[in-house]
């Protein structure tokens, strides 16, 4: 399966929230898939291309999770010739799409009580009687948190206007 339309790949990595890393590279693979069809060593560089440092995606961690996702019926895998070699190419199957737009879901659902608890920290300072520089620290980051939030607004509107 192709998703007929670009993926940034700085957008797909900051979907990952805080997972165990075996769990945020089956997730960066599944997202990899995405970007289009890939054989196993595309994959891994698709997810180099776009995880942080600390994760590295090795043929040794790629290929197992692949089998697992393919047995899952997330992925799907088809034989194809180019030239002489004979290659696997993975794809992402109509279960895996739901299961990242599943997993993305819970991802927001996560983001929301993050910056809730941001926001509330935030009043707090401000009706506390703390130190005044510190108070001002507090209200540098309502404008950065507000113009943060407008941006995903409006990436969300965007979208909206696509589908």
């Amino acid at each position: 399966m192709n998703i007929a339309r670009e993926i940034n790949s700085t957008e797909l990595s900051s979907l990952v929230v805080e997972l165990e890393p075996k769990i945020r590279i089956t997730y960066l693979v599944l997202l990899s898939l995405l970007m289009g069809d890939a054989h196993g060593y595309e994959i891994m560089k698709r997810i180099r291309s776009m995880a942080p440092g600390n994760i590295r995606a090795s043929a040794g961690s790629i290929y197992p999770i692949l089998k697992k996702l393919e047995s899952m019926g997330l992925v799907e895998r088809k034989m194809e010739q180019r030239g002489k070699i004979p290659l696997i190419i993975y794809s992402l199957s109509d279960r895996g799409l739901k299961f990242i737009i599943d997993l993305v879901d819970k991802n927001i659902e996560h983001l929301t009580r993050v910056f809730r608890a941001h926001i509330d920290i935030l009043h707090k300072i401000k009706y506390s009687d703390i130190d005044p520089e510190l108070k001002q620290v507090a209200k540098k980051h309502v404008p950065e948190l507000r113009n943060k939030l407008k941006s995903l607004k409006d990436a969300i509107e965007e979208l909206l206007k696509e589908l």
